[in-house]
């Protein structure tokens, strides 16, 4: 098994990603924010999320059947900039890739903490041209 396909299936599970929390006054749905997890896996499952969405028309006009994902927006990017910390299952994963946690949050851990984590050497987080044309 190569190590991209490894980590998508086995290490990047869903404690691993971001959730949302539903906006009181719009109704649409913020991104919220894993304080562990670095912003450029972020990016990464951005793609991953669009990558699955391209699945979902193998003929390319219909979908399969299946509801779709709600809209998320990341209200990082709005006026505000308000950042939503995400307060459920806000546990690191552990033996994910260096690049995959926070610098600033891994260098908050003590040396057993950060023994605990088992960190894993760095992922290169970019697409072959051929997934992402």
């Amino acid at each position: 098994m190569c190590r991209f396909h490894k980590i998508l299936t086995e290490d990047f599970d869903w404690r691993a990603c971001s959730g949302d929390e539903t906006d009181d006054q719009s109704g649409e749905h913020a991104i919220t924010v894993l304080p562990w997890r670095a912003r450029e896996v972020r990016s990464w499952g951005d793609t991953l999320d669009k990558l699955h969405l391209t699945s979902r028309f193998p003929n390319g006009i219909r979908a399969t059947v299946g509801s779709f994902p709600h809209p998320r927006f990341d209200p990082q990017l709005t006026l505000n900039g308000e950042i939503k910390f995400e307060t459920h299952m806000n546990v690191p994963v552990k033996r994910l890739p260096i690049n995959f946690y926070d610098p600033q949050w891994l260098a908050t851990l003590t040396r057993s903490q950060h023994s605990a984590l088992d960190v894993q050497p760095h992922f290169d987080l970019n697409f072959p041209p051929q997934f992402i044309e």
